[in-house]
């Protein structure tokens, strides 16, 4: 049985979520509003726990998923709605 094909497409998976990892770390880096800082870092954690289930470690993906991307980007959103609007843009000094 050739499995070629099956580990070509599983690379293909790997790369395209790399390539919105590394897109989403460069968007956290460059983006001045809070809320739009927060989605990219809830983008980035849930392209972690694609690649950590194409890895074969579907545990740690789920957990990934849970804990990362879904309760930190909530305390995330609930704080920045605390605050004044305002003061949600991330000046440079």
């Amino acid at each position: 049985m050739n499995n070629i094909g099956f580990n070509i497409n599983i690379m293909f998976v790997e790369i395209f979520l790399l390539i919105i990892m590394i897109g989403s770390m460069i968007m956290l880096l460059e983006l001045k509003e809070l809320y739009k800082i927060t989605i990219a870092f809830i983008v980035f954690m849930i392209a972690v726990s694609g690649l950590y289930w194409v890895l074969g470690a579907p545990f740690l993906s789920v957990f990934q998923l849970t804990i990362y991307a879904g309760t930190t980007g909530i305390i995330l959103f609930a704080s920045l709605s605390v605050f004044p609007k305002e003061n949600l843009e991330v000046y440079e000094k």
